[in-house]
């Protein structure tokens, strides 16, 4: 069932992928943030734009881990 994917002897690997994924959509958050805080006045925009860019990346890796965490589940049946 669910996605086909096989990785028996891998639930470890399925499941350092899975937090990986997670936090680096932590990481990407705050990164985000970051960037979004250190413009400068002579280039707000830029920042913005490149700040909501990096947000963007969160939501992408947090289904990636759910992925990686649904395909762990699977194996584990």
């Amino acid at each position: 069932p669910g996605l086909g994917i096989h990785l028996q002897g891998k639930d470890s690997l399925m499941s350092s992928i899975g937090k990986g994924c997670y936090a680096a959509s932590l990481i990407s958050i705050m990164f985000s943030i970051i960037t979004w805080n250190s413009r400068k006045n002579d280039d707000q925009a830029h920042a913005e734009r490149f700040g909501i860019f990096i947000g963007l990346w969160a939501p992408t890796l947090a289904v990636a881990g759910l992925v990686a965490d649904n395909i762990e589940a699977a194996n584990a049946k």
